[in-house]
């Protein structure tokens, strides 16, 4: 089925939207150019923490986000295998290339409602504050104190921009 250049542009631009919102759900609070970034910037400043500590933590953060946004895909995808909306073909084409979901709607490999039910089912598995969990682990293993740990937290935001 051939479909028109402005189908096709309008479509990926409603899949790239959404496919931007999805792929970006983990927090980058304290990664280099996202969110936080001046807020441990002043935390070394202030000598809370240090510069290795700083990098370390973005470092974390971004590990904890990369893993939630792989669990989140691994759960939202089995589930919409198990209720029938994708099948398994499908579900192994989005996790090869979350990030080209506009193609797999473009071939047909997957519907503009398939695409929907995807968005849909990855909001509700998607875990975007992975600060505490980062944080108190370097807490344990002594790469920060405490007092760091509580300081960090206090000044990291809540939510990270998406990236």
């Amino acid at each position: 089925m051939k479909i028109s250049k402005r189908i096709r542009t309008t479509v990926a631009a409603v899949a790239l939207l959404g496919t931007v919102a999805i792929a970006g759900a983990g927090a980058a609070q304290a990664a280099p150019g996202g969110g936080g970034r001046g807020e441990l910037r002043a935390l070394v400043q202030a000598g809370t923490i240090t510069q290795e500590q700083a990098r370390t933590i973005g470092e974390a953060m971004h590990e904890a986000c990369d893993a939630a946004k792989a669990k989140a895909m691994d759960e939202a995808l089995s589930t919409l295998v198990s209720e029938g909306t994708i099948n398994q073909s499908q579900a192994d084409a989005v996790e090869a290339d979350p990030r080209g979901l506009i193609d797999l709607v473009a071939d047909g490999t997957i519907s503009v409602e398939q695409l929907k039910a995807i968005r849909t089912e990855l909001k509700e598995y998607q875990s975007t504050d992975v600060r505490s969990t980062v944080i108190n682990g370097l807490v344990a293993d002594g790469t920060l104190t405490a007092a760091q740990g509580a300081a960090v937290l206090a000044a990291l935001p809540a939510k990270g921009p998406r990236r």
